[in-house]
C-alpha cells in the first residue's frame, strides 16, 4: 500500500497533457506536470516505458499522486527522518496553529520541512528535559522562533565582524541559519540551514538521532507556562 512521502522507482505508463501516469510497486499512480524536472527545465519530457525516482504526495487521492522533482524528494526525505521522533516522543494534543506563509513571508526564507513539522508537533517550550524549542509566535519571547532569529543574526554578525571565521558555506547569499531550539544555560543553539545545501550537510535533527537509536523513552510536554 502507498503511503505519503515514501519513495519509490516508478514506470511511465502513459503520458497525456495533464502529467504522466505511473505504475509503483504494484499500483497506478499519476504525476501531475508542474511535478516533473521537465515543466522546469530542458530535462527530457517523460516517454512511455522511462523509469524514474519519485515520491507520494498523496496517497488518498485516485490515482495516488507522486512528484519526480529533486526538490520533492529531498523534501519528503527529511519529513521521513521525523517519524521515529512521534513513536520515541508522542505529540501533545493540543497545540498552536501557525501561519507557515506568514511566518516565512517575515523571515524572508522557506523553512525547512522537518522543521516545521517539529513546530507543529511540539511547539514551543520544554523538551525531554534539555532542549528548548521554538516556536513562531509563541507568547513567551524566549521561544519565539523569529524574535530568537532576529537576535542570533545580529549577534552571529558581530562575531564575524570581530574577527572570528565565517565558515565559507554562509557566505553565500541566498544561505541562512534560522534557530530551532537552544540549550538553556549551555549557550548552544541549533540551526535549520535555509538554502542550498553544501557539501557537508547537517540536519536539525542531529541532536535527536542518537537519543533515537537507543530506544530510551523521552518526555515532553506541550508549551505552556507550566510546562517550563
Amino acid at each position: 500500500m502507498l503511503a505519503d512521502h515514501q519513495e519509490y522507482d516508478v514506470v511511465v505508463t502513459a503520458v497525456p497533457r495533464a502529467g504522466i501516469a505511473v505504475h509503483a510497486d504494484g499500483h497506478d499512480g499519476f504525476i501531475d506536470r508542474t511535478e516533473h524536472p521537465s515543466w522546469w527545465s530542458n530535462t527530457p519530457r517523460a516517454a512511455v516505458g522511462d523509469r524514474t525516482r519519485a515520491v507520494v504526495l498523496d496517497a488518498t487521492r485516485t490515482p495516488p499522486r507522486f512528484s519526480a522533482l529533486p526538490s520533492g524528494i529531498r523534501t519528503a526525505r527529511r519529513l521521513r527522518r521525523t517519524e521515529p521522533l512521534v513513536h520515541l516522543c508522542p505529540p501533545p494534543s493540543h497545540g498552536r496553529t501557525v501561519e507557515r506563509a506568514a511566518v516565512e513571508e517575515t523571515l524572508g526564507t522557506a523553512l525547512p520541512a522537518d522543521c516545521k513539522r517539529l513546530v507543529e508537533w511540539y511547539g514551543g517550550g520544554g523538551f525531554a528535559g534539555i532542549l528548548r524549542l521554538l516556536e513562531p509566535g509563541c507568547p513567551d519571547a524566549l521561544y519565539d522562533l523569529v524574535a530568537q532569529t532576529a537576535e542570533r543574526e545580529e549577534i552571529l554578525t558581530g562575531l564575524w565582524e570581530a574577527g572570528q571565521d565565517k565558515p565559507p558555506e554562509l557566505h553565500e547569499d541566498d544561505v541562512r541559519l534560522v534557530p530551532w531550539g537552544y540549550v538553556e544555560g549551555a549557550g548552544h543553539f541549533l540551526y535549520c540551514w535555509c538554502g542550498p545545501m553544501p557539501n557537508r550537510r547537517s540536519g536539525p535533527f542531529s541532536s535527536t538521532r542518537n537519543a533515537a537509536r537507543s530506544g530510551r523513552p523521552i518526555r515532553c510536554r506541550a508549551a505552556s507556562s507550566s510546562s517550563r
